[in-house]
């Protein structure tokens, strides 16, 4: 009778602790989550786990829910939110494992972000899952509308900038929140001349209260010509001369170049052999010369171009011409200074090219300086002229240095008769 009493009062213990037994609630993850990165704006890459659950209540869900700053999902791309639901069989268990999507979104501030636990709970059974420390990296913005302008060499590598800098790649909630400001520098790769030179440009910064959340990268691909400047050569003057038929022209004074940049001048040296020449040959004042010849050399020329000497002019005066051939003649004296000449007159000094373009003619006078009788008394000449197509370049002398004498008159005495 005892024993029936000790098996009745045992019983149902023994049946409460095999139901314990062979019904334990669990729910057991498997797998883990690595520290997320991602770029903000932009969410990092999903990860996943799985779980499986055993013993629970049956008409109870397991809910999987996941720490501030990340997501879960039952659907890989889409259904994020802070928390999902999975229901039990009939039995109270999930099984198969169940696949648990886990995501760090975008909108999250750039810097490190607090990991923590995803929790799944049904009830009071619960387990977790650990999400490391992650970061979002501060999302790059770079700056368009800019072009890097030509310029003429200057012995620097600095560089300008046309157009309206413009960010690119800000988010379009953040548009008001993020300014580009700073004070830009631009420079060339190198100073000399060149084209399609690659411009650098720096000093660009960003500011408001989201500028945290992005790093600038400062224009870039911008390129440029640097073209060679021009030098002029001062210090030289024309020379005046008589007309020789030629337009070869003369130089004075001393040739130096203007404009060279001064860290360049003990490396571009002028030289060249010069040449200059009136624009026409005949006579006129102020007649333009050009000038060739001059070049330059030196470590640093190719950096420049070379313009001749300009504006440059001279006068041509006519050429003196004489009149050779001619004698004055002796004579008797006769009361006036009228004297006759011998010879035939010839033009002495005309250019070989215009022998045949210019011809002596006119009618020649010729006086002796007094009418008295004398000995190498000066005869002057008047009355030759010049004409043909040369004439006007040049002037003509008429002869000098001539005399004669004029020896007395006889006379003889009438009247008289001898008487016997």
């Amino acid at each position: 009778m005892k024993s029936k009493i000790l098996l009745k009062i045992l019983m149902p213990l023994f049946l409460l602790f095999a139901s314990n037994v062979l019904i334990a609630q669990s729910i057991t993850p498997s797998g883990s989550i690595t520290a997320f990165t991602a770029t903000y704006g932009s969410a990092a890459t999903e990860q996943t786990f799985t779980f499986t659950a055993a013993g629970l209540t049956a008409t109870s869900p397991v809910t999987i829910t996941a720490p501030t700053n990340f997501q879960v999902s039952l659907t890989s791309g889409s259904g994020f939110g802070s928390s999902v639901v999975v229901n039990t069989d009939g039995s109270g268990d999930v099984t198969p494992a169940v696949t648990i999507y886990v995501l760090m979104p975008s909108g999250i501030n750039a810097g490190s972000v607090t990991g923590g636990n995803i929790t799944l709970a049904e009830g009071a059974t619960n387990n977790t899952v650990a999400i490391p420390t992650s970061t979002v990296n501060t999302k790059i913005l770079t700056i368009s509308g800019l072009t890097a302008s030509n310029k003429v060499y200057n012995a620097t590598t600095a560089a300008s900038l046309t157009g309206t800098a413009a960010l690119v790649g800000v988010e379009t909630g953040d548009i008001p929140n993020v300014t580009l400001g700073g004070s830009a520098s631009a420079s060339f790769a190198s100073a000399s001349v060149g084209t399609g030179i690659s411009v650098t440009v720096s000093g660009y910064t960003l500011s408001g209260s989201a500028a945290g959340n992005y790093s600038l990268t400062q224009p870039a691909g911008l390129t440029a010509d640097i073209t060679a400047k021009g030098l002029t050569i001062s210090g030289l003057t024309a020379d005046n001369k008589v007309y020789n038929a030629t337009t070869s022209a003369t130089l004075t004074g001393t040739a130096a170049l203007v404009g060279v940049e001064a860290g360049d001048v003990s490396n571009v040296t002028l030289g060249g052999s010069a040449a200059a020449s009136f624009a026409s040959a005949g006579v006129g004042t102020g007649v333009a010369v050009t000038v060739t010849g001059y070049s330059i050399s030196g470590t640093a020329a190719t950096n420049y171009t070379l313009a001749q000497p300009t504006g440059l002019s001279a006068d041509i005066t006519a050429k003196g011409l004489t009149i050779s051939g001619l004698t004055a003649d002796n004579k008797v004296y006769n009361a006036t200074t009228a004297a006759i000449l011998s010879g035939t007159a010839a033009i002495v000094g005309v250019e070989a090219g215009d022998v045949a373009n210019v011809t002596l003619g006119g009618t020649a006078v010729a006086s002796f300086a007094t009418s008295g009788v004398g000995t190498g008394i000066a005869v002057s000449v008047t009355g030759y002229s010049i004409s043909g197509t040369a004439a006007t370049n040049y002037s003509l002398s008429q002869p000098a240095g001539l005399t004669a004498d004029i020896t007395a008159k006889g006379l003889t005495i009438s009247g008289l008769t001898a008487d016997n």
